[in-house]
């Protein structure tokens, strides 16, 4: 397969919501609102580094955000991700950066 081809078979994949790892029965976010949360976040990280602010939050805290993600309607327990935004939950809950986007964390 040609370079050329692979982000037009992407696009194909996406337009056609054959990204089975992405959706489910409830559906996340398309592919793309998935992506443009990850860049947001980052650049949150990224300006928290700049800050010279703690990036990591406590194990604590991080266990309590988690404790709120399990007890929502719109998460995914199996594979640990929220529904509205796409995120892994269980890497997104350390960073102190991270927002619930249900504004469900304080």
């Amino acid at each position: 397969m040609e370079n050329q081809q692979i982000p037009n078979l992407i696009w194909d994949l996406i337009n056609k919501n054959k990204t089975p790892d992405l959706i489910d029965e409830k559906h996340y976010p398309n592919f793309l609102e998935q992506i443009d949360n990850f860049r947001k976040f980052s650049q949150d990280v990224g300006q928290t580094v700049v800050n010279k602010q703690d990036v990591l939050v406590s194990s604590e805290q991080a266990e309590e955000r988690m404790k709120t993600c399990m007890e929502c309607s719109d998460f995914n327990k199996e594979q640990k991700r929220c529904y509205v935004c796409g995120c892994f939950m269980e890497n997104k809950i350390k960073f102190s950066a991270a927002k619930c986007p249900k504004s469900k964390w304080k």
